[in-house]
C-alpha cells in the first residue's frame, strides 16, 4: 500500500519542487538585477548627472549655463535612467521594489530634466528617453495614489508639458493596455 501511495505522489512532489525552484530562481534573478540597476543608478557619473539636472537646469539660465561636458553627463545619466526603465518595462525588475528604492528620486530627476528633453528633441527631431519618462509618470501617479506629499520638482511643472497630460485616466488606461 505504501509503495502505491509513494508511486502516485512522487511525480506530483517532483513537479511541485521543480516549480518552486524555478519560481525562487526567478525571484533571485530579479532581485540581483535590481541590485545591479541600483548600482548603476548610484554610480558617480550618474549621480553627478542628476546633480547637474537639479542644479544647472533648475537655475534661471538653465541649459545656457551648461558646458558641453555637463550636457554630456546629463545625457549619460538620463540614458542610464532610460535603460533602468526599459528593464522595468520588460519585466526584468519588480517595478514596485524599484519605486520604493528610487522612485521619488527618479521621478524628480526626470521632471527637472524637462528643458533638456525639449532641447534634445529640437536637435534630433524625436522624443528622447521615452521609457524613463513613462516610468517617472507611473512613479509619480503611484505616489499620488498613495497620498504621499511631494516636495521639490513635480511632473506638473511647466518644464515638462507632455507629462502634464498624464492624468489619472490616461495612466490607468496605459497600465491596462500593458497588461493585455
Amino acid at each position: 500500500m505504501a509503495q502505491i501511495i509513494l508511486s502516485l505522489t512522487s511525480p506530483a512532489v517532483a513537479v511541485v519542487i521543480a516549480l518552486w525552484g524555478f519560481k525562487r530562481h526567478d525571484r533571485t534573478t530579479s532581485l540581483r538585477m535590481l541590485f545591479e540597476v541600483q548600482e548603476r543608478y548610484l554610480a558617480q557619473r550618474v549621480r553627478y548627472g542628476r546633480k547637474l539636472i537639479h542644479t544647472k537646469l533648475a537655475s534661471e539660465r538653465g541649459l545656457q549655463e551648461c558646458t558641453p561636458e555637463e550636457l554630456s553627463t546629463i545625457g549619460y545619466a538620463l540614458a542610464v535612467m532610460n535603460s533602468i526603465a526599459l528593464c522595468a518595462e520588460s519585466g526584468q525588475i519588480d517595478t514596485e521594489l524599484l519605486r520604493k528604492s528610487m522612485g521619488r528620486s527618479f521621478a524628480q530627476a526626470v521632471a527637472a530634466a524637462g528643458p533638456y528633453f525639449d532641447y534634445v528633441e529640437i536637435l534630433r527631431g524625436f522624443q528622447v528617453y521615452p521609457y524613463a519618462r513613462r516610468l517617472a509618470r507611473r512613479f509619480e501617479t503611484s505616489d499620488k495614489l498613495r497620498g504621499l506629499k511631494r516636495s521639490g520638482a513635480s511632473l506638473s511643472s511647466p518644464s515638462a508639458p507632455e507629462m502634464q497630460a498624464a492624468t489619472m485616466p490616461t495612466v490607468m488606461a496605459e497600465c491596462n493596455a500593458e497588461r493585455e
